[in-house]
């Protein structure tokens, strides 16, 4: 076999000897179309870079969540580099653990497409996750998204939001809209707690504009996900959704920055091939 391992900068090459030990294959630190499996070691940031390629060429991949954000690994029930490891060993045994999951898409003006495999948000979570990526590696694995939120706060003012949801118009005033494949986001946060990342729908939590006071008690209830039974919390599920906004927006996927609005939010069914539970 040929096995691509793909590293988190800074993650050390020694990480992959439990992977390598007793597997027989021939290893680069690239994906090609030749790649019959791929390792990626890192957080969610370091999936997102690669999901094109993943896609197109149809590659089985194994998250190994030692990254600043793991939520993508834990949408899968991957629950840490040991977890991933039984699941490669299973894999080389039986291939038994390969399932296939839906891709997000976010088709941006003029023509481009970007890929998310986990979610795509806009809001005041852009805003937070930009100052989040400008901490230290320490600090946003240890309550980045938390200590980044309150300073957000103070300026911002929730946009008026048109969203056409497979054919049905709404208009918003959005505090926070995460369209979701898998549960978490935000370092833990169970956003969207009946999302299936294999349904061939999203999830959309949005919230509307809420007293700022109410915010302390939102984000410690998503933890758990009990955010839905705040009354300005709507919750959807949908196939496609076109975002207009009047000023436009930063749209982010998986932690990344990728355009503004207006978008177009939508899925590929089972675009991806992941190693993970069934």
């Amino acid at each position: 076999m040929n096995i691509a391992a793909i590293f988190k900068p800074g993650v050390p090459e020694s990480r992959l000897a439990p992977f390598r030990q007793g597997v027989e294959a021939n290893w680069s630190n690239e994906l090609s179309q030749s790649t019959d499996a791929a390792l990626i070691l890192g957080g969610d940031g370091t999936v997102h870079r690669y999901l094109k390629q993943l896609h197109e060429w149809e590659i089985p991949f194994l998250h190994v969540p030692i990254g600043s954000g793991n939520d993508f690994a834990s949408s899968l029930g991957i629950k840490n580099p040991t977890a991933a490891l039984r699941l490669w060993k299973r894999f080389f045994k039986d291939q038994a653990s390969v399932r296939s999951i839906d891709l997000g898409t976010v088709h941006c003006l003029p023509d481009t497409v970007h890929y998310f495999c986990n979610v795509a948000y806009f809001g005041i979570d852009s805003d937070v996750t930009r100052r989040a990526n400008l901490l230290s590696p320490f600090w946003r694995a240890n309550g980045g998204y938390i200590l980044s939120l309150f300073p957000a706060l103070l300026n911002y003012r929730a946009p008026r939001v048109t969203l056409t949801m497979d054919g049905e118009v709404f208009e918003k005033d959005v505090f926070i809209a995460v369209a979701a494949n898998g549960t978490r986001y935000g370092r833990g946060l169970k956003i969207a707690p009946r999302a299936e990342m294999d349904d061939g729908q999203l999830d959309l939590c949005l919230v509307r504009d809420l007293p700022r006071l109410k915010v302390a008690t939102l984000f410690p209830s998503a933890y758990f996900g009990q955010h839905l039974r705040v009354k300005e919390v709507e919750y959807f599920r949908f196939r496609k959704m076109c975002v207009q906004s009047e000023a436009t927006l930063d749209v982010y996927g998986d932690g990344e920055p990728m355009c503004q609005t207006p978008v177009e939010i939508s899925l590929i069914p089972d675009g991806l091939r992941v190693i993970a539970p069934a």
